[in-house]
């Protein structure tokens, strides 16, 4: 490492190291003048009170399920700022509720369970939605609006096309950068309904109208809805003149109901198209892009006209860019009565394409036919079937090994050893999750009450990198995961959708120097890697051939999965799944010895070497235990939890709560992985809190985690707290340690583990761990599988996980020297005991030996240790 590379990560970790003492300070100086919450937790014990013309509970609900109050809600957080934030909440829900005059005060309040959140409600009188009144816009322009507002939108980014209905009307739909029909937005005015007046609502309808106006091509009158509020500077400037272009929005209570009224005054004029440009350093020119999307100017351009005419750049194929804006001319430059505009392309383009001007050769124009053709497979009622197999010795494919049915509305089956009287099959479908043996073997399918989806989306892009001057380009493929709303076609709780960029797939026949070969009416593609035949009329990718013989094939299938699933389930019998012992049957069903045969057959079809063989037999073993332990009731308290745990989800799927104004737009640009990542902390935040209590180290990393991933600077103050608690143990801090991202910190944390390194500490760790397992049932299967572990097994294990071979026999030892299953439950303090002493406290130890050096360039890593940066 350079010099000012060590010099710039130094200064990073002592500004960070400064700004955990800053915030150590600070807290401390601010919980002598303010009260911390301390036992309050945000919890189900949230009551609501004064509330009469809503159900209380709907509202406590929608108020403990909100992760922003939630965030506010640690032991150290400001007591009055957490209520302060309470009330505010509670007031914009029930403003959304159409109550324009209610406030809502939180409080806390103690009985002999403790200190709880009450929240004392005003109603006041509830409106619902009445008129829209409009001012100040062309009869025609004002009509539009009073449509848009009360009708459903299409999201912003949504693509317009043009489309043929029946009786020979024309339309417009949308859709979505995976080519399906855009989720529709609610609309932003819905008469009869309760009135929203909170400023979130406000906002939403703002940005309708503004939304409404670009696509009219009034682009200078949206800016003025789009300007929510003057700035400080503007506030003090001169008022604007009498005649300045303007636009009021506001909800106006009355006896009639609440009134949305919407006042222009002196209406700038459309846009109006006077060229096109085209940014330096691209091969195509303005005439190239204006005749091949047909672009006109002197015409009104609007909104709709710049997103369609970026999708259909994208569409040929031809650009890695190909982004669009518009410029405004200056005022010298205009017409009178109208704004002239610049349609400018920032485009950069794929070289090795054909040129946009020039027709696409009979190659590239069938890779762009299979992308649509799949696209529309996807889309559409058909179901996509990959189907895959070996070659035989004796032809050229052999028996299928596999089968996979893709439906977008459906959800997805895989089927082993497909049309043999051994196949069997895992299903996500509108009736769950389903597992399928062959033969009567049984299955075992678990309902999904749900009422929102994930969308596994898979993406396939092409990359551009310059090297000496030469253009490189490569293709990407990615998936991304969101959870979204069940659309009113569908019933299953996970689709699979694809996002594929056209010149992705013109790149297909470009790079890699592949080989082009007509057969009839089939193009093949030959790489080193594979063999790939393509229908040159349809676009349909005929099959696939590996270099190790493997030949994959693909076909739409109009309702395939249906059937394919309806014959594995009269194949498999009975459903052994039962949702009151989902952890019991589930082990009794996936240790049978049907489902050792299948896999047996399978690995047999795909490990023809019997490398895994060795395997077999351990397995068989340790499956047999199971089904023991199972049998004598070794998972009841696994089953009560999973079955507490699926009521919970059912009742929530089936209960109305309010939601949070202003929680729709809040995660609008996150990444979806991020934003299942938070959902999953401040879950566990909840569940952690709940199972083992606040102050509770497992609770606490929780809390760090929360704070880490949304990015919230109260991490410091969290990881300051941490390092002063005397609650926690060597296990605590070497958990936090591990997971800590900066080496500073990390030795930080390793050297209060050290100084904790007693029997006493341990047992303080062990007391949340040991409630964790019993609140979720694991105690008993923890103990179980443990049990069946033998010395060798163990040995092996400690040698993988800390190269130390006797690490965890004292603990097998002990619990299978116990007379059951409850006995050593039972036990399990005393067993962790003995382990500690004999060699989980050396193991500890040296953990956090390990964290404590921040290795550098000039002071390598010891051996088995790997260098840490500073």
């Amino acid at each position: 490492m350079s010099m000012r590379a060590r010099a710039t990560v130094s200064g990073v970790v002592r500004r960070c190291a400064a700004a955990v003492m800053l915030v150590a300070t600070a807290g401390g100086l601010g919980a002598a003048c303010a009260e911390t919450m301390g036992t309050l937790a945000h919890d189900d014990r949230l009551t609501v009170r004064g509330l009469t013309q809503l159900e209380p509970d709907r509202l406590a609900r929608a108020l403990v399920a909100d992760d922003e109050l939630l965030l506010l809600s640690r032991p150290l957080a400001n007591r009055k700022f957490f209520l302060s934030a309470v009330g505010s909440k509670a007031t914009l829900v029930l403003q959304r509720q159409g109550f324009a005059e209610a406030r809502a005060t939180a409080r806390v309040e103690r009985d002999g369970d403790g200190e709880r959140v009450v929240v004392d409600v005003v109603e006041g009188p509830r409106q619902s939605a009445g008129a829209i009144e409009i001012s100040g816009l062309p009869d025609e322009l004002a009509q539009g609006l009073h449509r848009w507002l009360q009708s459903p939108r299409p999201p912003p980014g949504s693509v317009p096309q043009a489309s043929d209905v029946e009786g020979g009307w024309s339309g417009v739909r949308w859709v979505d950068s995976r080519g399906l029909p855009a989720a529709m937005e609610p609309p932003a005015w819905s008469r009869g309904q309760p009135a929203a007046f909170d400023p979130h609502h406000l906002r939403i309808v703002r940005a309708a109208i503004a939304r409404f106006l670009k696509d009219e091509g009034y682009f200078a009158a949206a800016l003025l809805v789009d300007r929510q509020k003057p700035s400080r500077r503007a506030a003090d400037a001169a008022a604007p003149a009498a005649d300045a272009p303007a636009c009021d929005v506001a909800i106006r209570p009355g006896a009639d109901g609440a009134t949305l009224a919407i006042e222009f005054r002196n209406l700038p004029p459309p846009a109006v198209l006077r060229g096109v440009e085209v940014l330096p350093g691209a091969r195509t020119s303005a005439a190239d892009v204006q005749q091949a999307i047909g672009i006109v100017p002197g015409g009104r351009v609007t909104e709709r006209d710049r997103l369609a005419w970026r999708e259909a750049l994208r569409l040929t194929g031809r650009f890695i860019r190909h982004e669009v804006k518009l410029r405004e001319l200056p005022p010298a430059d205009e017409d009178a009565g109208a704004q002239g505009v610049v349609a400018v392309f920032d485009l950069a383009d794929y070289s090795p394409a054909t040129r946009l001007a020039e027709p696409l050769s009979r190659a590239e124009r069938v890779m762009l036919a299979c992308r649509e053709w799949l696209l529309k497979t996807l889309a559409d009622d058909d179901d996509l079937v990959v189907t895959w197999a070996r070659a035989a010795d004796d032809g050229p494919v052999g028996e299928p090994l596999g089968a996979l049915v893709v439906s977008t509305r459906s959800g997805m089956l895989l089927t082993a050893l497909p049309g043999n009287p051994d196949a069997c099959g895992v299903a996500v479908s509108g009736d769950g999750l389903g597992c399928f043996l062959p033969r009567g073997g049984g299955r075992f399918e678990i309902p999904l009450p749900l009422r929102r989806r994930v969308a596994a989306t898979v993406e396939v892009s092409l990359v551009e990198t310059v090297d000496v001057g030469r253009h490189l380009y490569h293709r990407t493929v990615g998936a991304t995961c969101a959870v979204e709303p069940l659309p009113r076609d569908a019933d299953a709780a996970l689709a699979v959708m694809a996002r594929i960029e056209p010149v992705a797939c013109l790149a297909f026949v470009h790079e890699g120097n592949p080989r082009l070969d007509w057969e009839g009416n089939d193009l093949v593609v030959t790489t080193p890697e594979a063999a790939v035949r393509f229908d040159a009329g349809t676009g349909r990718l005929l099959s696939l051939r590996l270099a190790d013989g493997t030949t994959i094939t693909l076909e739409a299938a109009p309702g395939r999965l249906a059937p394919d699933l309806a014959r594995l389930r009269e194949a498999a019998g009975d459903d052994v799944a039962r949702c009151d012992a989902i952890v019991s049957s589930a082990i009794g069903f996936f240790t049978n010895e049907t489902l050792a045969s299948v896999l047996d057959r399978i690995v047999a079809a795909v490990d023809p070497a019997g490398s895994a063989a060795a395997w077999r037999e351990r397995l068989g073993t340790i499956a047999a235990e199971l089904r023991r332990a199972a049998a004598a009731g070794g998972f009841v308290a696994a089953d009560r939890a999973v079955a507490d745990v699926i009521d919970r989800v059912a009742e929530r799927a089936a209960a109305s709560t309010l939601a949070i104004p202003g929680a729709e737009t809040a995660a609008v640009d996150d990444d979806p992985a991020a934003a299942l990542t938070r959902t999953a902390t401040v879950t566990a935040w909840r569940w952690t809190e709940k199972a083992c209590g606040r102050d509770a180290w497992p609770a606490a990393l929780t809390r760090v985690a929360a704070y880490a991933v949304t990015r919230d600077s109260t991490v410091l103050s969290e990881v300051t707290a941490y390092l002063a608690s005397s609650r926690h143990g060597p296990l605590a801090y070497l958990a936090a340690a591990t997971a800590a991202p900066m080496p500073a910190v990390a030795a930080a944390l390793a050297r209060q583990g050290q100084q904790r390194l007693t029997a006493e500490a341990f047992h303080q760790d062990c007391r949340p761990l040991l409630a964790v397992l019993d609140e979720c049932g694991l105690d008993r299967c923890v103990v179980a599988v443990l049990r069946i572990i033998t010395d060798d097994e163990a040995r092996r294990f400690g040698e993988t996980l800390v190269q130390d071979p006797r690490f965890l026999l004292p603990l097998i030892q002990d619990l299978r020297g116990r007379k059951s299953d409850d006995a050593a439950v039972a036990a399990l303090p005393e067993a962790l005991d003995r382990w500690w002493k004999e060699s989980l406290h050396e193991a500890v130890s040296s953990a956090l030996d390990s964290r404590l050096g921040v290795q550098t360039a000039d002071r390598p890593a010891t051996p088995g240790q790997p260098a840490q940066v500073r």
